[in-house]
């Protein structure tokens, strides 16, 4: 808006259809939308709709910018990605390497957000965090839950971050912990990227009254992914290549796995699945990618995502 207000919007149409009757599906959702007051790098205020900063995937979740069609199970199940809230708090910047002068290649950048947000409900299960996403006019208790993310940078392409997460899921004061850490290591053409998570609800199987919340122990999981990022100059001249000035292939590998632990079903125990994945993909340019990939799944008990089935996915995403 100015060079010291920013603001950030992202509006989806999602399954827009219309079917033989002519009637309409599908539905359009805000994302994020929030504006940003810049004080200075170090400190400025954010409000609005902003995305959770509980570990990086759910921060840069954007097709056009992951490698891989299916997202992993954990950043679906545990972190339940998109996973945007109403809120407000900070945003900010540092280099402690300038503030120490360091020379050589160590940087040491860290960054931030924290946010007060409604925070998640009580309508998560052992089949993972979904549901419990909260709508951003109203909220299921009195309390706010806090989350942040730091970034750490200690060498140039190179990041950890760590997240936390803590507030009420119910109006019983019973809450909910979460951690998260996640990782970025760029190495030439080879890229190392993941991320684990962890949600401890207070006291799985609360007494609510005569009844008794479902909720499970813990909700764990994460994944490591691998990309080789390529190209062959024997295909500059042919369709692949002609006419654009640096086109790219990436191999991957994947693996990633979600356990959420029994919430007291009658005859099951822990919830676990895990996938290996497969893949290539191809961007004439960077904005747009073709990929396809093969997935190798297996689960104990109850079904995160695709249980047993493996499979074959392809897609294009592009922005615009």
């Amino acid at each position: 808006l100015t060079s010291r207000l920013t603001a950030g919007f992202e509006i989806e149409f999602e399954r827009t259809a219309v079917t033989s009757a002519g009637d309409r599906q599908g539905e359009v959702e805000v994302e994020q939308g929030w504006v940003e007051y810049r004080i200075n790098r170090y400190f400025n205020p954010r409000l609005g709709v902003v995305l959770v900063p509980f570990g990086k995937f759910n921060l840069e979740h954007f097709d056009p910018m992951r490698d891989l069609t299916a997202r992993p199970i954990a950043m679906r199940r545990v972190v339940p990605t998109t996973w945007g809230e109403a809120g407000a708090g900070f945003t900010g910047d540092l280099s402690l390497g300038e503030l120490l002068k360091s020379g050589g290649d160590w940087m040491l950048d860290m960054n931030y957000q924290f946010y007060l947000i409604n925070g998640l409900t009580d309508a998560f299960s052992d089949t993972g965090m979904r549901g419990a996403r909260g709508a951003f006019g109203t909220d299921n208790n009195n309390n706010l839950a806090a989350v942040g993310r730091l970034g750490i940078v200690p060498f140039a392409n190179q990041e950890i971050g760590l997240s936390m997460y803590y507030g009420d899921y119910d109006e019983n004061d019973g809450s909910l912990s979460g951690f998260d850490v996640d990782w970025d290591f760029i190495l030439g053409p080879l890229e190392l990227i993941g991320e684990y998570a962890f949600f401890n609800p207070e006291n799985g199987g609360l007494q609510n009254g005569s009844s008794t919340l479902r909720v499970p122990d813990a909700l764990r999981g994460g994944y490591i992914q691998a990309n080789y990022h390529f190209w062959f100059d024997v295909l500059n001249e042919t369709f692949l290549g002609r006419d654009f000035s640096s086109p790219t292939m990436t191999l991957v590998l994947r693996y990633g796995e979600a356990r959420i632990e029994d919430d007291a079903d009658a005859g099951t125990g822990d919830n676990d699945e895990e996938r290996w994945t497969v893949g290539i993909n191809y961007r004439p340019v960077e904005a747009m990618v073709f990929k396809f990939e093969y997935q190798f799944n297996d689960t104990n008990n109850e079904a995160l995502e695709r249980g047993g089935n493996d499979g074959f996915l392809a897609s294009v995403s592009a922005v615009f």
